[in-house]
């Protein structure tokens, strides 16, 4: 594992409230909210970077636009 501290809460590694995954990305709820609710939603590939993996951003703006639409019922049903 890494020193990145998304990749060491997804593993467990430190504490974190994992609200979602899947083969793509993952959400967790922020430490520090800006509001109830807050939460992060990453990619599960390391290293990506802006433009780079398309399809992986594409997946995790997906997952992050059914979260802010409809809650975490609406990213279970996909």
């Amino acid at each position: 594992m890494t020193d990145c501290i998304f990749c060491r809460i997804l593993a467990g590694e430190l504490p974190g409230t994992v609200v979602y995954r899947d083969d793509a990305c993952a959400a967790f709820m922020d430490i520090q909210p800006v509001n109830p609710g807050h939460v992060l939603v990453v990619p599960i590939a390391r290293g990506l970077r802006l433009g780079v993996e398309l399809e992986a951003a594409a997946e995790v703006a997906a997952a992050g636009g059914r979260l802010g639409r409809g809650g975490l019922g609406a990213l279970a049903e996909g």
